[in-house]
């Protein structure tokens, strides 16, 4: 049997309240009853010093215990055996025992087993009456527990049972209502967001959740939303990429498709400059695919990366080309590297990828006339790579997406503005690779920076 949240709140408030009664009663009892204890011995001692200097005294006016027996019997009229005028406690509920000195019985207030010894263990916890340090004898003083008859302190504990007991049921019935109410408080908002799951389940990806306060829940509440925000992203991305994938391949497909059927129609004739097309277009397919392979490679942690101490120069010298492109396109590039730059640790194929990708990004934005500054710094325990132009930069709302697969600020599918935006893409999953960072500044229409960071060995 499966029980709710609500039901485990209010059996745990139940639970608490019948233990934290039963451990409250049980500690009661003992105090209670280590208290009476105590005053009945302390009680026992004060009246067996009271009957103690009674004895004494009438030991010290007879010179013996003949005739102490009297102490305990009514004052006898019209006859010479009057017991010696004293003052005596009131032993009513006490029963009182005097030993000689041998052990034997002179007096009890009960008027039992006179002149028989008294039994040792009596004997051993009784209290010694001495004179000058001369023991003269043994006094035992034990209350009274009259049968049928319950005592002061039975009393008090079938009272504080009874007490006990209305006190704990009152508590669960508190707990059964606190743990209802409780419950309610609670589950409501963990329903809601069952809820919730069961629509995102469905595929339902355009349902928010209220906002279900300040606390964790509230906290949680929010935190679905910004996932089911992101997850509605990444499938507006996902159904973009059949037809980005599909318009990058149809291109070089068609082109192939239609080169092959114009020889085999004899209407073009295989020339060197034909085929040197189709190689192209075969080229791009493949460039697509590596890029798309990569990417997922680098996402999974699974990039094959050939590590190894690398000077930042023989780097940049792999990016070399692009020195030709600027110029051709009338940009100018320069490259200021700090003197002394510590050798990166790095794949020095993959980061020359990464270089290449932000300056061909850089070059596809700058304008005839523009600049192309790549810097190399000194940071820490890494080097700071910087990237800047001074294109027409990003726009404030596409700031945050720059680095996601397929995603493209200007919408168009033209080839000549921007691919299938998996460039930026490949560039953060390289750095991550490499436990580097990367992040971009921009303000548009005055350029835009590119840092990443590289480890240094």
């Amino acid at each position: 049997m499966k029980f709710g949240i609500g039901t485990k709140i209010t059996a745990s408030l139940i639970l608490t309240a019948i233990l934290v009664t039963l451990i409250t009663a049980s500690f009661g009892f003992i105090a209670v009853k280590n208290l009476f204890d105590s005053y009945v011995i302390k009680n026992e001692r004060i009246k067996a010093v009271q009957w103690g200097n009674v004895f004494i005294q009438y030991y010290q006016l007879t010179g013996g215990w003949e005739g102490v027996q009297r102490i305990f019997e009514p004052q006898p009229r019209g006859t010479g055996r009057r017991r010696p005028e004293m003052s005596m406690p009131n032993y009513t509920g006490t029963h009182i025992i005097l030993a000689d000195s041998r052990g034997i019985i002179v007096a009890d207030s009960l008027g039992m087993n006179l002149g028989q010894p008294l039994e040792k263990k009596l004997l051993d916890n009784g209290l010694d009456i001495e004179i000058n340090g001369l023991k003269i004898g043994t006094l035992v003083v034990d209350a009274l527990k009259p049968p049928g008859i319950a005592t002061l302190e039975q009393s008090f504990l079938r009272s504080l049972t009874l007490y006990t007991f209305w006190s704990g049921v009152g508590a669960v019935v508190i707990a059964a209502f606190i743990g209802l109410f409780l419950s309610q408080r609670l589950t409501k908002p963990i329903i809601t967001l069952s809820k919730a799951s069961h629509y995102l389940a469905e595929g339902n990806l355009d349902y928010r959740l209220p906002p279900l306060g300040n606390d964790e829940i509230g906290r949680l509440a929010e935190d679905f939303n910004t996932m089911v925000e992101r997850l509605q992203q990444n499938e507006n991305l996902r159904k973009n990429l059949t037809a980005d994938v599909a318009h990058e391949l149809r291109t070089p497909i068609t082109i192939l498709m239609g080169t092959i059927e114009s020889i085999q129609e004899g209407v073009l004739q295989p020339s060197p400059d034909v085929i040197m097309s189709l190689n192209d277009e075969v080229l791009r397919m493949s460039r697509i695919v590596t890029d798309l392979q990569n990417l997922g490679l680098a996402e999974v942690g699974q990039l094959p990366l050939d590590l190894k101490s690398t000077p930042v120069e023989e780097i940049i010298k792999r990016v070399s080309y692009f020195n030709l492109e600027a110029e051709l396109r009338g940009i100018n590039f320069k490259v200021e590297l700090e003197q002394d730059l510590p050798e990166v640790y790095v794949d020095p194929q993959r980061i020359a990828q990464v270089i290449s990708n932000l300056l061909q990004n850089a070059l596809r934005y700058t304008p005839s006339g523009g600049s192309i500054t790549l810097k190399g710094s000194r940071n820490g325990n890494e080097v700071l790579i910087q990237i800047s132009d001074t294109g027409k930069g990003i726009k404030k709302q596409d700031l945050p997406y720059v680095f996601e697969r397929f995603y493209r600020g200007e919408k168009s599918r033209s080839r000549k503005e921007g691919g299938m935006g998996l460039g930026l893409a490949i560039v953060k999953s390289f750095i991550h690779a490499h436990k580097g960072k990367i992040w971009v500044e921009s303000e548009e229409g005055r350029g835009t920076t590119f840092f990443f960071t590289l480890p240094v060995k």
